[in-house]
C-alpha cells in the first residue's frame, strides 16, 4: 500500500514474536514534577481550549511490532537525533504537516527491538521536554500477550489525527 503524504512509514516484517503487553509509569512532566504512582499503557495531556488552543503537548503510546503491521508518520518529517540510551534505539523526529494549528510536532520515539515495541513521546512541547519526560518512564514488561487483529493493519502516529 502506498502512503503518498508519509514522511515516514513504520512497517514491521519480522516474525511473530511472543510480545507481551508492556506499560509504564510517568515519572516527570512539567505539569507534575512528581510523577505517576498508576502503570498505564497511555497517557495525554490535551489541550487547554481557553489558554492554550493551538497546543497538544504531550501524549505518550505504545506501539507493538506486529508482522504486516504499518504505522505512518504523515507530512514532512526531519529525523532530528538519532541515538541509544540503554537499551533503546531514539529518533527525535520533527513533523510540519499542515498549515494549521498542530502543525509544529515533535516526536521522541524509543524502540525496544528484542522487546517488540516502540514507545511514542510527541507533543508541541520542545524537544528537551519531551526528552525528560521519555528518560523519566519507568516500563514493566507484563506476562500477559500482545492481542493483535488481522482486520488492523495500519496506524497513524501523528498527534491530533490517530
Amino acid at each position: 500500500m502506498s502512503y503518498p503524504d508519509a514522511g515516514y512509514v513504520f512497517r514491521y516484517e519480522g516474525e511473530a514474536a511472543d510480545t507481551v503487553r508492556v506499560l509504564f509509569r510517568v515519572g516527570w512532566t512539567p505539569w507534575d514534577p512528581e510523577g505517576r504512582e498508576v502503570f498505564t499503557n497511555t497517557f495525554n495531556r490535551e489541550w487547554d481550549e481557553e489558554r492554550n488552543p493551538d497546543k497538544i503537548p504531550l501524549i505518550i503510546n505504545i506501539h507493538y511490532y506486529i508482522p504486516g503491521f504499518t504505522w505512518v508518520l504523515d507530512g514532512p518529517c526531519e529525523l532530528v537525533k538519532e541515538e541509544t540510551w540503554e537499551k533503546y534505539r531514539v529518533w527525535e523526529i520533527s513533523v510540519n504537516w499542515t498549515p494549521d494549528t498542530l502543525s509544529e510536532q515533535h516526536y521522541v520515539l524509543l524502540f525496544d527491538d528484542e522487546g517488540g515495541y516502540m514507545i511514542s513521546v510527541a507533543g508541541t512541547e520542545d524537544y528537551e521536554t519531551l526528552e525528560r519526560v521519555a528518560k523519566s518512564l519507568e516500563i514493566m514488561e507484563t506476562n500477559r500477550p500482545v492481542e493483535t487483529s488481522p482486520d488492523e493493519n495500519v496506524g497513524i502516529l501523528n498527534i491530533g489525527r490517530g
